[in-house]
């Protein structure tokens, strides 16, 4: 009996001492990583991966649920999208796969070039999402140890390993307020801003973006496309300014 517990205490201690304890994992952080937040635009959501123990990692693969009656993920937006991205993205990384589903985003990134690797803690993307009702956002992360096809982090090795640490995922809830609705917009051409579809007095960009919006949800017309066009560059001061 005795020989069996110093057999069993040192094939523990054995197992403690060659199990790697990977600490690679994904986190999560409400709120707008690259510009000033817009009481009546979208919300964003800051998908971040860490490293924590300096391992140099090549890809990653990240899927996601939350509740669809809560929240509704518009889009992706990688680090090439950002103008000017600041020092926490990932500036070697880039996505290489994506989908969104309700209650459901999968992202898949790389390594841009061949040798290179990342380390440390940063932005692998964003998500540009809309909230239906002022409740925490359960952003959960699919991640069990050994499977390939939910959440992983993929080693600078030979055989590309996992070292994820699912425990280390953060689902906390996120606490992101409702989209402001924004006042009816007044203006029409006579009052002089043809294609200011966002009532700032201004065309720009982002009267564009608010085109788009209704043109996919069928209340505008190419032919307001076509007014905003014209008027955004036509040559001249002041209304294109930004």
């Amino acid at each position: 009996m005795k020989h069996i517990r110093i057999f069993t205490i040192l094939t523990t201690l054995f197992l403690i001492i060659v199990t790697p304890s990977w600490a690679a994992h994904f986190h999560v952080v409400p709120g707008d990583p690259w510009a000033n937040p817009d009481p009546y635009g979208y919300r964003y959501i800051a998908l971040y991966i860490n490293t924590e123990k300096d391992e140099e990692v090549i890809a990653a693969d990240m899927l996601a649920t939350f509740d669809p009656t809560v929240m509704k993920v518009r889009r992706i937006i990688g680090v090439e999208e950002v103008e000017q991205p600041a020092s926490f993205w990932i500036d070697n990384m880039s996505i290489v796969g994506s989908d969104i589903a309700e209650g459901r985003i999968y992202i898949g990134a790389a390594i841009n070039t061949p040798g290179d690797t990342f380390s440390g803690n940063g932005i692998i993307a964003a998500l540009e999402v809309e909230i239906f009702k002022r409740e925490d956002v359960h952003f959960t992360f699919v991640c069990e140890p050994g499977n390939l096809n939910d959440s992983n982090i993929s080693s600078n090795s030979a055989d590309a390993r996992d070292i994820i640490n699912c425990s280390r995922n953060t689902n906390a809830p996120l606490v992101l307020p409702p989209i402001t609705p924004r006042p009816p917009c007044t203006y029409l051409p006579k009052d002089g801003f043809p294609g200011d579809y966002n009532c700032d007095t201004k065309v720009t960009l982002a009267d564009f973006e608010v085109w788009r919006s209704r043109y996919i949800e069928g209340s505008a017309s190419l032919k307001g496309f076509e007014l905003w066009r014209r008027v955004f560059t036509r040559p001249g001061p002041s209304v294109n300014e930004n």
